[in-house]
């Protein structure tokens, strides 16, 4: 369990430091999404397997300890205030100058995301 935990953090911290598309606002709002997106998949993993774990062993311990690891990570991938914060940080490092926030906030025109 441990390792599948570590792991599923690892690949979440690795795709939070995925840089974003900055071509358009559309392009941000899906490349963010697809971001968040995938976080979430990687924070289940330690759940899920703790899930699978419980039916094969016959004890509840593996999946309140995923779950543990999965809480973790979904923290990890949350949309906090600060999280956007951190996030137009790396939009400005890499030269992007579009506010996150604003764009997150008003509607794209009924563009399909």
């Amino acid at each position: 369990m441990a390792a599948i935990g570590l792991s599923s953090l690892m690949g979440l911290i690795l795709v939070k430091q995925r840089s974003l598309s900055c071509g358009s606002d559309v392009e941000l709002v899906r490349a963010n999404n697809s971001r968040f997106f995938t976080g979430i998949a990687f924070a289940e993993v330690p759940a899920l397997a703790g899930f699978v774990a419980t039916i094969l062993v016959d004890s509840t311990m593996p999946y309140f300890i995923g779950a543990g690891m999965a809480a973790c990570g979904f923290a990890l991938v949350a949309p906090t205030r600060s999280e956007l914060r951190r996030t137009q940080e790396l939009l400005r490092s890499d030269g992007c100058n579009r506010s996150l926030g604003a764009i997150m906030a008003k509607p794209l025109g009924g563009a399909p995301m």
